[in-house]
């Protein structure tokens, strides 16, 4: 009995041991390429380096998903995948940390974000109109605020459409 104690315990250790050094071996290997993906002076991503980079951030969010680096990392991913990839997959990285972690410190910015990828990425007034009052309402006095007030009011319009309303305004203000 007192062997199958022994044992059942050295098992446990061993898993707990494999389960840190994973958590340790993931955390350097996201410094790491961190660090290369942003030492680049270029202004060019390297794609192949930021969809390691993706990766890597989710395999850690998946594996440790309570972890508190779990939706910083996600954040991150979505950062990546807006500018550099796509922004195919940043909307789903975002709900992951909207549904999942609350109390996450850019959580706001998160909806935020959602929202401009709406708007900008994939030109959909209606989805990006919903986040940004989503957002205007949860975070009354965050400092993006104006900034979402300012998106819903120029919401479809083109660059074009943009730059010609604001010359008409300075012309008018001077």
């Amino acid at each position: 009995m007192q062997i199958n104690k022994i044992f059942i315990l050295a098992v446990m250790l061993m898993l707990l041991s494999s389960c840190v050094s994973k958590y340790e071996q993931l955390k350097a290997d996201i410094a790491e390429q961190e660090k290369v993906l942003f030492e680049d002076n270029s202004g060019v991503a390297n794609r192949e380096l930021a969809e390691k980079m993706n990766k890597s951030y989710l395999e850690f969010a998946d594996q440790f998903p309570n972890d508190s680096l779990a939706p910083e990392y996600l954040f991150r991913a979505a950062e990546i995948d807006a500018n550099v990839l796509g922004a195919q997959l940043a909307i789903g990285y975002y709900d992951r940390i909207i549904e999942n972690h609350k109390n996450f410190d850019k959580y706001p910015e998160t909806i935020f974000m959602k929202a401009f990828i709406y708007d900008r990425n994939f030109k959909n007034v209606k989805m990006a109109e919903r986040f940004y009052k989503i957002f205007i309402k949860q975070f009354p006095d965050h400092e993006l605020t104006d900034d979402a007030r300012l998106s819903i009011q120029h919401l479809g319009l083109s660059d074009e459409e943009l730059i010609k309303m604001f010359q008409q305004k300075n012309r008018t203000t001077n």
